[in-house]
């Protein structure tokens, strides 16, 4: 199984959010993380959305194991924050 995938069934649960301000995006990624959910689909449903994700990411994709194996395996689309 993708190593991905399997990492998500093993949360069991992925939050969809919808952000209205960027600013909220990272306390946002902080308290799932602290709750115990390590990741979280942006939904593209406002106009904060882009710059919800670009913040997120510069945060959390690439410094967490999660973020680093989505990066190298090509993934253009990552679940963030996570402890992985």
């Amino acid at each position: 199984m993708n190593p991905i995938i399997e990492e998500l069934s093993k949360i069991g649960i992925v939050p969809v959010i919808a952000l209205n301000d960027a600013k909220d995006a990272l306390p946002l990624a902080k308290a799932l993380i602290a709750g115990g959910l390590p990741c979280a689909e942006v939904t593209f449903r406002t106009d904060a959305a882009e710059e919800s994700i670009k913040l997120i990411a510069k945060d959390f994709v690439g410094k967490t194991e999660f973020g680093y194996r989505s990066r190298r395996n090509s993934r253009r689309c990552f679940w963030a924050p996570g402890p992985f």
